[in-house]
């Protein structure tokens, strides 16, 4: 897993990339806080071990020190959960130095939580200043769950605003911040899902990326256009929760011009991925008659799909 996973590129290539797609975890399922009477905790909880384990490493080749915690499952059925922190002002000051630069949703709680970090760096035990209570609160409101609070402190970056969802209201990828394949593979393995959806047809490969951050969506968006890749973007209104923002690629066409590009940089999600591409590749060399025959080989590879996808124990 995950040191060699881009064949043909240097050393300082691949440490970029993994950093470049540490970042992409953290956009998608890291979270940035200050609690009170504590310091600044960067925090990333997943169910599947082998992520965590690509971001353990990931940390440990930059030297950067870290807690890990078991969570059992409570509910029956449920999958047990793992977390990775740092705890202490240098190590998330140091963490969030190396990350920032490549964050797209989280940059600005990131910078909120890099100041606090330096103003607290050797006063450990010292009161809260008045400045640094209010870089507590604006990385909290910033945090906030459900509708967003109009009494945020911090100031809201101007960029291009996705309308309704659809891809038709996008600005030109010329005004927009483009990440990197990395990155987007980061989010992928975080809040992505490459799956098999069965249906009259026969079986529809499809890769979803749901999300509640319009900045984060958007900045995907700017990646599959500049590429000239096919997407649909859909939006759920949930109030008084936030929206949640889904771009989907469904369809074995779609697809088949996606899975080259991302899979390379892939890592948690990489045998969803070239399990779907070799389903592809068998169904496009049936031609237009039996295409829509699945075959004992094809369905294998769907169920075996399912079945890495599948939650719970």
């Amino acid at each position: 897993m995950g040191k060699s996973f881009i064949h043909g590129v240097n050393q300082q290539e691949r440490l970029d990339s993994d950093i470049h797609w540490l970042a992409g975890i953290i956009d998608s399922e890291g979270c940035i806080s200050a609690p009170k009477k504590h310091s600044v905790v960067l925090t990333i909880v997943n169910c599947n071990i082998d992520l965590l384990a690509e971001v353990g490493s990931i940390l440990r080749e930059n030297e950067l020190p870290y807690a890990f915690y078991f969570h059992k499952a409570v509910v029956k059925g449920h999958r047990d959960s793992f977390t990775i922190c740092t705890n202490r002002y240098v190590d998330s000051l140091r963490a969030l130095r190396l990350v920032q630069p490549f964050l797209t949703g989280k940059r600005e709680v990131c910078q909120l939580a890099m100041e606090l970090s330096q103003n607290r760096l050797g006063k450990w035990g010292c009161p809260f200043t008045s400045k640094d209570k209010e870089l507590i609160k604006a990385i909290a409101n910033k945090n906030v769950r459900g509708i967003q609070n109009p009494q945020r402190l911090y100031v809201e970056r101007i960029i291009p605003k996705i309308k309704s969802g659809l891809h038709g209201d996008m600005q030109s990828t010329a005004e927009m911040t483009v990440p990197s394949l990395a990155w987007l593979g980061g989010m992928i393995d975080g809040d992505g899902c490459v799956s098999m959806t069965k249906a009259q047809a026969g079986w529809c490969p499809r890769i979803v990326i749901a999300n509640t951050d319009k900045i984060i969506i958007q900045c995907i968006t700017n990646i599959l256009a500049i590429r000239e890749l096919p997407y649909y973007i859909g939006v759920k209104h949930r109030p008084p929760h936030k929206s949640l923002y889904s771009l989907e690629i469904s369809g074995i066409k779609r697809c088949n011009k996606v899975l080259p590009i991302i899979t390379p940089y892939l890592r948690t999600k990489k045998r969803q991925a070239i399990l779907m591409q070799r389903f592809i590749d068998s169904r496009l060399k049936k031609g237009r008659g039996p295409r829509f025959t699945t075959s004992s080989a094809e369905h294998y590879m769907c169920e075996r799909i399912r079945g890495l996808n599948t939650r719970g124990t």
